[in-house]
């Protein structure tokens, strides 16, 4: 059985009213008496009568939902940025809708075209590992779409970016190590194409130069999951 929810025009036909004057009253216009709108919003109340949220966002052009692209909501750090993300949109009556790329570039444009299909009014995205060719991500900014990268940023679209200082956070672990007394430090770090991971081995790289360790390639191990999958380490 198909769900139907109530409609302004099951309202009209109930209090044998215009389906104009039942949407003036919803809004609480001026041109609706006092008497039309007390009983109006009284019949909406009992048949729990929503306004149509694909009617509103035709009207107002805008559907007040968010998508956010994430590699995967297991990860600890997404799933905080997720909790942050929804907290300050629910605040702003803004719905999220979240997508997981699975570190599949493929899966991500999926999600990404499918979201701006059905009108998010922007989009919050955190590139997967193998994500190289963002044409696509290029062109729906380019026609407008509000785009905000986080964590994962690419310097190929020019927009807001947000991030974490990953350069000097290599380095002190790594400077860390150092002062434990070790020498030989491997550096697990995720897929090479990621900004991060740029950062995050300059910054392992300038630990060891400043303490006169030589860098050693064999004991960099690039894992497109970021070693969360212990066969990849």
């Amino acid at each position: 059985m198909k769900f139907e929810s109530a409609t302004i025009k099951d309202i009209a036909k109930a209090l044998n009213l215009s389906t104009s004057t039942v949407s003036r009253a919803l809004r609480g216009s001026y041109e609706i008496s006092a008497e039309t709108k007390k009983a109006v919003l009284e019949y909406a109340e009992k048949i729990n009568y929503r306004p149509n949220p694909i009617a509103l966002s035709l009207k107002e052009r805008r559907t007040r939902a968010i998508g956010v692209v994430v590699s995967e909501i297991a990860n600890n750090f997404f799933s905080q940025a997720i909790n942050g993300i929804e907290s300050i949109a629910y605040n702003r009556s803004y719905h999220v809708i979240i997508t997981q790329s699975h570190e599949s570039a493929e899966r991500e444009k999926v999600n990404v075209e499918h979201m701006a299909a059905r009108g998010v009014d922007g989009l919050l995205v955190s590139l997967s590992s193998e994500s190289i060719d963002l044409s696509y991500l290029k062109e729906l900014h380019e026609k407008g779409m509000p785009i905000v990268f986080f964590d994962r940023v690419t310097d190929e679209i020019q927009t807001h970016k947000v991030i974490a200082n990953n350069y000097l956070g290599a380095f002190h672990a790594t400077e860390h190590l150092i002062y434990q007394g070790f020498k030989k430090i491997a550096h697990i770090t995720s897929s090479p194409y990621l900004s991060i991971t740029k950062e995050r081995l300059d910054g392992y790289k300038a630990a060891l130069e400043k303490h006169g360790i030589v860098f050693q390639e064999n004991l960099v191990k690039h894992c497109n999951h970021g070693g969360m999958i212990a066969q990849e380490v």
